[in-house]
């Protein structure tokens, strides 16, 4: 099995979080698999899958909670603290790593402009920061739900874990690794909107600089599936300007046309994907009804995507509702689910700083004939966009075995002249 959004069609979010949830699942005695390893065992039920991310959630604390008319200004910091709940290794608190952990809370951009909460945190590499102060990775993960439980900061290994993720401080970057807003704070998650969370990753590395003198002025934005996309609208976007520090962006199986994932995971046993794009669309189309996307068998269950995370709302869809049974019939017309595609991963202008874009030959996710038709897109508006393929690698093990590749091209960037 693998991970990510839209990646669709497979798990969410990293394919890690899933093994963690299952393997608790399957420590409480909560499913049989019959000798099944956990990437193949069935999904608990509804009840049980709910109490299996319980378990495995930190608690939604008034860290993350906004005052209306409160929330700064995009980029602004509203409250920062130190973090020592988080655990990397079994029974050993993150502290113990010599990585230091930071909750951040700030403004940020929804795709319309609105000015809006996010979420994330900080980690900083054990020891004291050069002089120009340490290089930054700014994170960009995949789909862990939709609904506030499902920040990743929430998590007590961060979702990713040591997938591409915490090798970052251990070989000398911060990470600002946002939540991406509507994830821990109370408002609409713009599920699988790249302008959205590019906007969160901009403005996340703009309030940990204010909070935190001992980041550098330069970064480099990573991200895997959901996160992926946000790479690419930032790399394209006005604002990827060389003066803003940014050097460029990596993209992990980014995916491709969002209409063809609806087709392709609607009769998949991972159809409550479809649940997380019904609440984006929502989102970005006030006014939008989920019967205007969903079955009205599909709809009813809605409730479980908007407060629980990945695992209950992939069980809950595929116990309600019937393979091939979860869309409207007249899904594609819906004026919402139109502007909401549009808005997904639009390329208007060409990569205005190098972008790397990487696809597992054996990744049934995110196909790479997907990615490739992705990167043409990008490469027809002009720019420096690199592509590699990695035969033999499937959604999530891309992430471990371009490792090497990421962090020789963010090396790279960092020692390039500017």
């Amino acid at each position: 099995m693998t991970c990510g959004l839209l990646s669709i069609g497979r798990p969410g979010g990293a394919w890690g979080r899933r093994i963690a949830i299952l393997a608790a699942v399957l420590a409480l005695g909560l499913v049989a698999t019959g000798g099944l390893s956990a990437e193949d065992a069935p999904f608990p039920s509804p009840e049980e899958a709910r109490a299996a991310e319980a378990a495995t959630t930190l608690p939604l604390s008034s860290f993350y909670d906004v005052v209306d008319g409160t929330v700064p200004a995009a980029g602004g910091l509203l409250r920062i603290e130190e973090a020592t709940d988080y655990q990397f290794l079994p029974d050993t608190p993150s502290a113990a790593t010599g990585i230091r952990v930071y909750r951040l809370l700030y403004g940020s951009r929804d795709v319309d402009g609105g000015t809006v909460p996010a979420s994330g945190v900080v980690l900083l590499p054990y020891g004291e920061a050069p002089a120009s102060g340490w290089p930054v990775v700014v994170w960009a993960h995949g789909t862990s739900g939709v609904g506030r439980m499902a920040a990743p900061s929430l998590s007590p290994f961060l979702i990713y874990g040591f997938e591409g993720l915490l090798e970052w401080p251990l070989l000398g970057y911060a990470v600002v690794a946002p939540d991406y807003a509507g994830l821990g704070t109370n408002v609409p998650h713009q599920y699988v909107v790249a302008g959205a969370q590019a906007n969160d990753l901009r403005y996340g590395f703009a309030a940990a600089r204010r909070a935190l003198p001992e980041l550098g002025e330069s970064w480099v934005a990573v991200g895997h599936s959901q996160g992926a996309r946000a790479v690419i609208a930032l790399a394209t976007g006005e604002d990827a300007t060389d003066e803003q520090g940014l050097l460029g962006g990596i993209a992990i199986a980014p995916g491709g046309d969002v209409e063809e994932m609806v087709v392709r995971i609607a009769s998949s046993r991972y159809r409550g994907y479809l649940a997380f794009m019904a609440f984006g669309i929502r989102a970005v189309a006030p006014g939008f009804d989920y019967r205007e996307f969903l079955s009205p068998d599909a709809a009813r269950l809605m409730p479980a995507a908007e407060t629980g995370g990945w695992l209950t709302t992939m069980a809950t869809f595929a116990d309600g509702v019937a393979p091939g049974a979860m869309l409207a019939p007249n899904w594609a017309e819906s004026a919402g689910f139109r502007r909401y595609a549009a808005l997904s991963m639009p390329i208007d202008g060409p990569a205005r700083v190098p972008l790397l874009i990487m696809a597992g030959g054996a990744d049934d996710t995110t196909p790479p004939a997907a990615v490739a038709a992705t990167v043409e897109r990008v490469r027809a508006k002009g720019g420096d966009v690199a592509f590699l393929v990695y035969p033999g690698l499937d959604h999530d093990p891309l992430v471990f075995g371009s490792f090497r590749d990421q962090f020789r091209w963010v090396e790279a960037r960092f020692a390039a002249p500017r």
